[in-house]
C-alpha cells in the first residue's frame, strides 16, 4: 500500500498545540494518508484509510489511528472507526478533523500526566530583602513544600531567587531579569512585583503570595476563576477592619481615632479605607487615612499622631509596611502609640499586638500550586486561596513600654502572649 507523507510546511496548528491536519481537501483517491507534526519533543501521527486494519469491523470501514510517542516511553493511542454507508460512502474531511480534534484532547491530557526528564526553572521574586529575618524562614517553608512534592533543587528544579527590599527601581530590574530567564512558573511576591510581571508576560504562569486585594488591583478577575496566567495566596481581606478596630478598642478604650497607614504607590489600600471608614461607627472612633510614601513621611507621620491624645494605628497589609516595620515600631514606643498589625512577625519583632496569619506557611502552601503548574494545570483553573486561621498574638513587654495594661480577660483570648 502507498503511504503519503504531507509535508511540514502544509500542516496547521491547533489551537492546543498538538495534532496537525492538511489545509487542503483531503484525497478521495487515497488509500492511506499519514498526518503527524511535532509539539516539543511529542510526536503526534494521525492516520486515514479506506480500509480497517484490525479488520473487526471488516473491509469497509474508515479508521483513523492518533498516536502520541513521547521519548523512552510508551505509545498511547486512539483509534476511531465508522462503518461505511450502504453505497460505500467514506469518511468525510470534515468528520476527520472533528473527530482527530476530539482525540487530540485526549492526548493532550495524557502528555501533560507524564512528567518531563528536564530540569523545570521556577523563578521567585520577593518583595523584602535576602537579609530580612522572614526572608530565610520563608524560603525553607516553599523549599521544603516542593520536596514533599518530589521537587528538589539541583535534581529536577533550579531556583532563581531575587530581592527587592520593596524598592521600585530593583523590583522592575528583578523583574525583567525573571523574565529573561524563561522560567516556567514565577512565585512573587509583593503587589508592586505582581504589577511588574505582568506588563512583561501574560504567558508565564504567576503564583503571588501576600497579596491584599487581587481582585481590587486588577490581578485577578474572580477568586474563584482567576482567569489570564496569574493565581495565588492572598493576604487578610478588608472586612477584617472590623476585628481589627474591636481588639484595639478593647485593650485601649479610650482610643478616638485610629490613622490607617499605608504607602499609595505600593498599597491596593481603597477597600481597607472602605471598610474602616464604614465600621468605625460602630466603635465611636474616627478611622484617618495617612499616606505616606517613604521612611521620613512615616516618622513625621507618626510624630504628628502622637501629638494627638487618644490616638492609635492600623499598618494596612503590604510591602512597604513589612520593609519598615523596624522603624514603625519603633516610632510607636517612642511616641507612646498603641497599634494593632495584620502580621505575626510584628509582635515578635517588638509590636503590641497582631491580629493575622502565618505568613510562612503562606509559602510552603504556595509550593502546592506550583507543583499543580508544572504538571500542567493552568493558574486559570486554581483559585485564589484565603487565609483560614488567624491569631492573636500579644506582646507585654511592648504594653508596658507605652504604660498600657492589658486585662486578663483579654490575654486569655490570645493565642500567644510574648513577655
Amino acid at each position: 500500500m502507498t503511504r503519503h507523507i504531507v509535508p511540514e510546511r502544509r500542516l496547521r496548528r491547533t489551537a492546543n498545540n498538538v495534532a496537525y491536519w492538511h489545509e487542503t481537501d483531503m484525497p478521495t483517491t487515497l488509500r492511506n494518508v499519514r498526518y503527524q507534526g511535532q509539539s516539543g519533543k511529542h510526536l503526534l501521527t494521525a492516520s486515514f484509510s479506506g480500509f480497517d486494519p484490525i479488520g473487526d469491523m471488516g473491509s469497509q470501514a474508515d479508521c483513523f489511528v492518533l498516536s502520541h510517542s513521547p521519548p523512552r516511553r510508551k505509545v498511547l493511542s486512539f483509534r476511531h472507526c465508522t462503518r461505511r454507508g450502504p453505497y460505500g460512502g467514506r469518511m468525510r474531511r470534515r468528520e476527520f478533523i472533528r473527530l482527530i480534534s476530539g482525540s487530540t484532547a485526549l492526548l493532550s491530557l495524557m502528555a501533560h500526566a507524564q512528567q518531563p526528564d528536564r530540569k523545570r526553572r521556577i523563578g521567585v521574586l520577593m518583595g523584602i530583602a535576602d537579609n530580612d529575618p522572614e526572608a530565610r524562614p520563608r524560603v525553607e517553608a516553599f523549599e521544603r513544600g516542593l520536596q514533599e512534592l518530589g521537587w528538589a533543587e539541583g535534581q529536577n528544579i533550579h531556583l532563581d531567587y531575587r530581592w527587592t527590599a520593596g524598592d521600585p527601581d530593583r523590583t522592575l530590574l528583578f523583574a525583567k531579569e525573571i523574565i529573561d530567564l524563561k522560567p516556567d512558573v514565577i512565585l512573587v511576591h509583593s503587589s508592586p512585583a505582581v504589577a511588574a510581571l505582568r506588563q512583561l508576560t501574560s504567558k508565564i504562569p504567576l503564583v503571588f503570595v501576600l497579596i491584599a486585594d487581587p481582585i481590587g488591583s486588577g490581578f485577578v478577575a474572580s477568586l474563584a476563576h482567576p482567569g489570564g496566567n496569574v493565581t495565588g495566596f492572598m493576604n487578610a481581606e478588608a472586612t477584617m477592619a472590623g476585628k481589627w478596630l474591636g481588639l484595639i478598642k478593647e485593650i485601649a478604650p479610650k482610643i478616638e481615632q485610629v490613622a490607617l497607614i499605608y504607602n499609595p504607590r505600593t498599597s491596593p489600600y481603597h477597600s481597607y479605607l472602605r471598610e474602616f471608614d464604614a465600621t468605625a461607627g460602630q466603635f465611636k472612633i474616627r478611622a484617618v487615612p495617612m499616606p505616606v510614601l517613604d521612611a521620613a513621611e512615616l516618622e513625621h507621620a507618626l510624630h504628628a499622631l502622637g501629638q494627638e491624645p487618644n490616638s492609635a494605628f492600623f499598618v494596612v497589609p503590604d510591602v512597604f509596611v513589612q520593609v519598615h516595620r523596624a522603624l514603625i515600631i519603633k516610632l510607636a514606643e517612642e511616641y507612646r502609640l498603641p497599634a494593632i498589625y495584620p502580621y505575626r512577625f510584628f509582635p515578635t519583632s517588638g509590636g503590641l499586638l497582631s491580629y493575622g496569619f502565618d505568613t510562612v506557611i503562606v509559602f510552603r502552601q504556595a509550593a502546592s500550586y506550583v507543583d499543580k503548574i508544572m504538571k500542567g494545570v493552568v493558574p486559570a483553573d486554581l483559585p485564589v486561596q484565603a487565609p483560614a486561621i488567624f491569631k492573636m498574638v500579644v506582646n507585654l513587654k511592648a504594653a508596658r513600654a507605652i504604660g498600657l495594661t492589658i486585662p486578663e480577660s483579654f490575654l486569655v483570648h490570645a493565642d500567644e502572649v510574648i513577655d
